[in-house]
């Protein structure tokens, strides 16, 4: 298998290995990492370009940062992918629709009233296997991600010794239809919520 191929799976798989080594961890904006106690409080962007850093640096760099010492911030992903030429740029192809991405392609999205989240520009996830499609049209995506809000099968929020929030697992559910083209919803009773949304996929950087 070439080296381009494999390059998804190297960010899907760091992305799991950061989850196996959690021990503690919470959401939050301001991003705090230490391996030796297993720690890794950060938001969902600073969990991807964690995993970024780790794996595709060279990819990494090519996105703009918004975010200052914090780094790039969801929104920033999500401009980078939408903002791709069909035949990729910079290491970086766009994947549409959301049923053609697979294990290891980043997707991002923009909230359409940021006023209503608060610090939250949008989010931005690593797939963790090939998205699978219902009956009804619903797409559902497991993720690995950094969150405060409890997904479908999610790691966290199971009491215990289980996080209620920060870096885990989970599945978030997508349906095509609206003026925006696509709608998320993270879990049971949370709801649809409109949001544009963009995928990219890591290729190599070198022709």
């Amino acid at each position: 298998m070439s080296d381009e191929a494999t390059r998804p799976e190297q960010v899907a798989d760091e992305a799991e290995a950061v989850l196996h080594r959690v021990k503690h961890t919470v959401y939050t904006h301001d991003t705090h990492v230490d391996v030796a106690t297993g720690t890794y409080n950060m938001d969902c962007s600073g969990y991807v370009g964690y995993v970024l850093q780790r794996c595709a640096r060279e990819h990494f760099v090519t996105i703009s940062n918004s975010g200052g010492s914090h780094g790039p911030l969801a929104i920033d992903f999500y401009n980078r992918f939408v903002g791709l030429p069909p035949e990729g740029a910079d290491g970086w192809r766009p994947i549409e629709p959301l049923p053609q991405a697979r294990r290891g392609d980043i997707v991002a999205w923009d909230f359409l009233d940021p006023s209503r989240h608060a610090d939250n520009t949008g989010h931005v996830f690593v797939i963790d296997r090939d998205p699978e499609v219902f009956d009804d049209g619903v797409v559902a995506v497991r993720v690995y991600d950094s969150s405060d809000v409890i997904h479908y099968d999610d790691t966290r929020g199971r009491g215990g010794e289980s996080p209620p929030t920060g870096v885990g697992a989970g599945t978030i559910h997508f349906r095509y239809a609206g003026v925006h083209g696509i709608e998320y919803e993270f879990g049971r009773g949370d709801g649809f919520r409109p949001a544009p949304v963009a995928i990219g996929r890591i290729e190599s950087l070198f022709v």
